[in-house]
């Protein structure tokens, strides 16, 4: 099957429980992709996605020279701990699941697992657990007055998340703000890629408290995940796959509504 041509498959009586899947190429796709609604709200949440977590950002091994070569760049506008962290540990760590990650401050873990086609359940056999945190390429910008309140900064730079008063910061990526692409799989979030046991990846909705105002907004505005995360998507799988997805969207929408 070509990555221009999308197959769906209709699971909701068999014992899989992932409802309709599109399939384009060797690449799965959950049908919360484009039928659930979603649009940041960056404003409300103030990158908690940065902060929060059990790991750090999935990376692709194609991304790994990126980020050293974007160091210079981008490491003024980190914090001191997160300067820290890669010099201790370099530009990624790996995870509990053997997977490629962006490095983390030390901090208390909070994060959640996405579930949907082919998603792992437990720790890899060899991986190492991360001590979970703020991501290391974080910049705090303590202008803007989003929702999430954190304290004066006590620890390199990188705020305590347990502490309570009313100094508000916004997370934000140091890479980007280089002028430099962060992680495809931040900028994909709440899409989350999935290595296959057999080969081909999954696509799958990620649900997380932190970004219910999002979901919220994509509600509100009606614009769906896979609409909002157009340019992700074809940055990361190319303009025919997005058109491919966009076709069986439409065809999905159309049969439910």
């Amino acid at each position: 099957m070509t990555a221009g041509v999308a197959a769906i498959s209709d699971n909701n009586m068999n014992s899989s429980g992932f409802g309709t899947i599109i399939e384009i190429g060797d690449v799965l796709v959950s049908e919360d992709v484009v039928c659930e609604f979603f649009a940041c709200d960056y404003a409300a949440c103030g990158g908690a996605c940065c902060v929060e977590g059990e790991s750090g950002a999935p990376l692709e091994e194609s991304e790994l020279d990126g980020l050293e070569e974007g160091y210079g760049a981008s490491s003024g506008l980190m914090t001191a701990a997160g300067r820290e962290r890669v010099s201790e540990v370099g530009f990624f760590e790996v995870d509990r699941d053997g997977d490629l990650v962006t490095p983390c401050v030390k901090g208390a873990a909070s994060g959640e697992r996405e579930s949907g086609i082919g998603a792992a359940s437990g720790a890899g056999a060899n991986g190492s657990l991360v001590a979970s945190g703020a991501c290391a390429f974080c910049h705090f910008d303590r202008q803007k007055t989003p929702k999430m309140r954190v304290p004066p900064s006590k620890n390199g730079g990188i705020p305590s998340k347990s502490a309570k008063n009313d100094r508000a910061v916004s997370a934000l990526c140091a890479i980007e703000m280089a002028g430099r692409e962060k992680p495809v799989s931040c900028a994909l979030y709440p899409i989350r890629i999935t290595k296959m046991p057999g080969g081909g990846l999954a696509l799958n909705l990620h649900r997380w408290d932190i970004c219910r105002a999002a979901f919220e907004k994509g509600r509100r505005e009606g614009v769906r995940a896979y609409e909002f995360l157009r340019g992700p998507l074809e940055r990361r799988f190319g303009a025919e796959f997005y058109e491919a997805l966009s076709a069986a969207a439409q065809h999905i929408l159309s049969e439910n509504s």
